[in-house]
């Protein structure tokens, strides 16, 4: 069929789906080649407007040569892609979700793109181009090699399958602002980067902040985590502790003495309180080894009930009575 009558055919299906109402995308008895270049030509989209495209079951067309690098398919209903047979094997920064995969990743530019609800996604970090993952949502993927040598920063493994990490083989130890659901450590973290990372939902981490690059756990999110060291000189500002074992926090020897936005729950304190900046802080659920300090908390910041549990924490080494005193000239 020449370009005038797919041009024709276009027009003629663009104008009746411009007035088609229904909810149900629409599949069309139309074979393959002819619909795909209605829909698709020179590796773009013959219509910008998305309204149309969501009408349509695009089940039925090649996005063989797609120009698919930072483009949005979501939404739309029924895409395959082959991501060898795609532009260049390009998906650099793209909106997948939804789509269905129907090839391998050999090569292929993954990084930023979000693959969120997609189906059929087998990567290999061996083989897709660079070994980079880095910036990628990697939602229901099933990982099908190692990651030696894999760039996987600020990515998003939530319910991925068969993510199994050694942070010593990655590329440059870096696992910053990474969310770690489905993942399984099987290697330690000297030297590792976690800065920003969510270990929720993750098994096997087993962490020395002695040995982390850095001593860096700034705004780190560490349940499931099982600490083997002291954090001496450790920067825990907005760490969230929340479901961690075996953390033991000095006051006086934690960075510069910061415990700003620091969520402590599961967590031994112990050391003088003196001078420390507890700003934003929440207690709520730590345990001290010393006599709970005076100055621990910022009355104003908690009612009264949250005070209460708090200090209570210790209550079998200094008294009922002379805690609630406390509470009640604080609260004067």
């Amino acid at each position: 069929m020449d370009n005038e009558a797919i041009k024709e055919l276009r027009k003629y299906l663009f104008e009746k789906l411009e007035k088609y109402n229904g909810v149900v995308p629409i599949r069309f008895d139309i074979p393959s080649e002819i619909l795909s270049k209605i829909i698709i030509e020179n590796g773009v989209f013959t219509t910008c407007d998305d309204e149309i495209l969501r009408k349509i079951d695009l089940s039925n067309v090649s996005f063989d040569g797609f120009y698919c690098k930072n483009m949005c398919l979501g939404g739309l209903h029924g895409v395959r892609i082959n991501p060898q047979t795609v532009y260049d094997k390009d998906l650099y920064n793209s909106e997948l979700v939804g789509v269905e995969f129907i090839g391998p990743f050999d090569d292929v530019n993954i990084s930023g793109a979000n693959l969120l609800w997609s189906k059929g996604a087998k990567i290999n970090p061996q083989t897709v181009y660079n070994k980079d993952l880095s910036n990628t949502r990697l939602y229901g993927v099933e990982f099908t090699g190692s990651f030696d040598g894999a760039k996987v920063y600020n990515s998003d493994f939530t319910n991925s399958i068969g993510a199994r990490i050694n942070p010593q083989t990655i590329w440059d130890k870096n696992l910053e602002h990474t969310i770690l659901k489905g993942v399984k450590f099987i290697g330690p973290f000297h030297g590792a980067s976690v800065k920003g990372a969510n270990f929720t939902g993750s098994v096997g981490a087993k962490i020395d902040p002695q040995t982390i690059y850095n001593k860096d756990l700034i705004n780190t999110r560490l349940k499931g985590v099982e600490f083997i060291g002291p954090f001496d000189n450790v920067d825990v500002r907005g760490a969230d502790f929340t479901g961690s074992k075996g953390a033991v926090i000095n006051f006086q020897t934690i960075k510069d003495r910061r415990l700003v936005d620091a969520v402590l729950k599961d967590t031994m304190l112990t050391g003088e309180f003196v001078d420390v900046d507890d700003d934003r802080t929440n207690y709520l659920g730590s345990k001290t080894i010393n006599e709970y300090p005076e100055y621990i908390l910022n009355i104003y910041d908690y009612g009264y009930e949250d005070i209460y549990d708090v200090v209570l924490s210790n209550s079998k080494r200094i008294g009922k009575t002379k805690i609630k005193k406390r509470i009640d000239e604080a609260l004067k």
